[in-house]
C-alpha cells in the first residue's frame, strides 16, 4: 500500500442503538379553557349576553327562561367546556322545573357531568319509603349510575344519597344492578368509600335477596366479586383516602389522549412500544393527569377506565368518568389497576 495513501479508518461508521429517555418529551403544562380567552367572534351573540358581563345568578336564570331548549343544550356544552358550574347548575334546573321533565334530556346532562344528579334529587327528592317519585323513576338507573361516579369527589354525600333512594335501588333489575355494582367497585378509588357503597348497595335489596335461595345465591356471588376487583385494585394501583394514585415503585407510563368522536364515553390512548407495559386487553386502568394547568391551582383529574381494544402503540379505553374538555392537550400517567377479564358490560352476562 502507498504510504501517501490514507488509512482505513471507522469514520464512516453509524451508531446502531440510541437510548430514548423515559418522556420522549418534557410534560409541558396545558392552558384550561376560560371564559376571559373565549373567542365570541365563533359564538351565537345571545350567548355572549348571557356571559359577558358576569351576571348574577338571579339575572342569569331570569335570562334562561326566554330561551329555547335548543339554546340552552348550547349553554350547558359551552359552560361545560368552558367550567362554568354555576351556568351549568342554573341552565340544569330550568330543565327541571319544566312540566312534564324531560327525562331523556335531563338523563343526557346527567351521564356529562354524574354532580347535576344531587340537583334531580334536590327538585325530586325520594319518599319516607325510599322510592323515587314516579316522574323520575325511569331514570332509576341513570341516577345511581352517576351517584356512584360522583363517590371519588363527594364522598360520603353519596351514601346518603344512595341509602335514601334504598327501596328504588332493590326495584332494579338484577343484570342492571350487577353493572352497577361493578360500576362501584371499578371507579371509586378511597378503598373505604368503595367498600362502604358495595355495602350500601347490597344492603338496599335485602327484599330481593330473601325471595328465593337462587337470589340470594347470586347476590352473594355478585358481591364477593365486586370486592374482588376492588381489593385487586388497591393492590395494583394504592390510592390514598381521597383517592389519589400512591407513588409506586415503578413509574407509570405518560400517555397521551385522543376523543373517539364516533364512540362517546371513550378515548383512544398513544402507548410507546418500547417501553414495558402491563396494560393489555380487559385491564382497568387508572389515568392521572401529569400536566398542570397554567396560572391555576386544581386537583388533577383522576378518571378510571377499562381497555376494550389494544393495538400496538394503540389502546381503546371505556371511561368511567366523563373526561376534561382539555383531555387531548394533557398527559396522563397510567396505572394498571388489574385485569377483569371482560368488558364491564358483559361480566355477568350483560349485553346493552
Amino acid at each position: 500500500m502507498d504510504s501517501s495513501s490514507p488509512a482505513l479508518t471507522n469514520d464512516y461508521s453509524v451508531p446502531t442503538e440510541a437510548y430514548i429517555k423515559r418522556s420522549a418529551r418534557d410534560i409541558i403544562s396545558y392552558e384550561r379553557n376560560n371564559l376571559k380567552n373565549v373567542d365570541w367572534e365563533k359564538r351565537p351573540v345571545w350567548l355572549k349576553d348571557l356571559f359577558v358581563p358576569e351576571n348574577s345568578s338571579e339575572i342569569f336564570q331570569e335570562m334562561l327562561f326566554d330561551m329555547t331548549d335548543e339554546q340552552r343544550d348550547t349553554i350547558m356544552d359551552f359552560a361545560l367546556e368552558f367550567h362554568a358550574e354555576n351556568e351549568l347548575f342554573s341552565t340544569f334546573r330550568t330543565f327541571l322545573a319544566s312540566s312534564p321533565i324531560q327525562r331523556d334530556t335531563v338523563s343526557k346532562w346527567i351521564e356529562r357531568e354524574p354532580q347535576l344528579v344531587f340537583a334531580l334529587l334536590k327538585a325530586y327528592p325520594p319518599d319516607d319509603s325510599c322510592l323515587l317519585p314516579d316522574e323520575i323513576s325511569p331514570l332509576t338507573r341513570c341516577v345511581v349510575r352517576n351517584i356512584i361516579r360522583s363517590a371519588n369527589i363527594l364522598g360520603i354525600a353519596t351514601l346518603v344519597a344512595l341509602e335514601k333512594i334504598a327501596a328504588s335501588i332493590a326495584q332494579l333489575p338484577v343484570e342492571i344492578y350487577l353493572e352497577l355494582l361493578t360500576l362501584a367497585s371499578l371507579s371509586i378509588r378511597a378503598p373505604q368509600t368503595a367498600q362502604e357503597i358495595l355495602l350500601v348497595l347490597n344492603e338496599s335489596r335485602a327484599s330481593i335477596i330473601a325471595e328465593s335461595d337462587a337470589s340470594r345465591y347470586v347476590h352473594k356471588f355478585a358481591l364477593a366479586v365486586a370486592f374482588d376487583l376492588a381489593e385487586e385494585a388497591t393492590d395494583e394501583c394504592p390510592c390514598d383516602e381521597d383517592g389519589k394514585p400512591k407513588k409506586q415503585r415503578t413509574a407509570p407510563a405518560i400517555i397521551k389522549l385522543d376523543h373517539v368522536l364516533a364512540k362517546p364515553g371513550h378515548a383512544k390512548g398513544h402507548v410507546r412500544i418500547d417501553l414495558r407495559n402491563s396494560v393489555r386487553l380487559h385491564s382497568h386502568i387508572r389515568l392521572q393527569a401529569a400536566s398542570k394547568p397554567e396560572k391555576e391551582w386544581i386537583e388533577a383529574p383522576i378518571m378510571d377506565g377499562v381497555v376494550v381494544q389494544a393495538m400496538k402503540g394503540e389502546i381503546l379505553i371505556e371511561l368511567l368518568h366523563p373526561p376534561p374538555p382539555e383531555m387531548s392537550r394533557m398527559d396522563w400517567k397510567m396505572y394498571n389497576a388489574g385485569v377483569i377479564g371482560v368488558e364491564p358490560r358483559s361480566m355477568y352476562g350483560i349485553v346493552h
